[in-house]
């Protein structure tokens, strides 16, 4: 099946975006746009508040099958079904990059207003130095889709979207050859 090659060629940066994030057993975690539910997966082996939410009801449903600790939900990622400052740790992996400019912006948004103060956030998603295979498989998801993701990269990726948002970056690494960049930040204090 589709969805298990990704899998499997996501499974390390799905550990290091759970290494980075080092989430304890009591911690409330949610993992936005979670798709299939593999990071969530990971989390759930970490901590037993485990929560994964994603617009794509069939999404939900390849996640509610891996039978594991966390809890899933159909949901808008730009008005998450949660009260502010609920989470100990929020994370996305390779969605922003398929939103528009605003979408992205709202959805960062609602990330930050349920994450705990000094809570954890991880954004993991394309670099910008990227090996030209990674258009073309873009560009197959459809035109929309590809145009999100030229937008992502023209307005300079992760990095943008963390000063945009006013986050302070605590830790960065990457994964699969470098093209997925994952960034570890919190909000700032004022």
């Amino acid at each position: 099946m589709l969805y298990d090659i990704f899998d499997f060629l996501l499974r390390e940066a799905r550990m290091k975006i759970c290494e980075t994030l080092e989430i304890k057993n009591q911690d409330r975690v949610l993992d936005v746009c979670c798709g299939t539910g593999a990071q969530a997966s990971f989390f759930s082996k970490k901590s037993d508040f485990v929560y994964g939410i994603d617009l794509d009801p069939i999404m939900i449903g390849f996640a509610l099958k891996r039978k594991t600790g966390a809890n899933f939900g159909v949901a808008y990622a730009e008005c998450l079904p949660f009260p502010s400052g609920f989470f100990d740790a929020v994370s996305i992996s390779l969605a922003l990059h398929e939103k528009d400019e605003q979408l992205r912006r709202a959805v960062v948004s609602e990330i930050k207003r349920v994450v705990k103060k000094n809570g954890k956030i991880i954004i993991a998603d394309y670099d910008t130095s990227l090996p030209f295979f990674v258009g073309i498989i873009e560009k197959l998801a459809g035109d929309y889709h590809f145009d999100c993701f030229k937008n992502y990269l023209f307005k300079g990726g992760l990095e943008a979207i963390i000063k945009e948002n006013h986050l302070e970056v605590e830790a960065e690494t990457s994964a699969v050859m470098g093209i997925i960049k994952i960034i570890k930040a919190k909000k700032y204090e004022n």
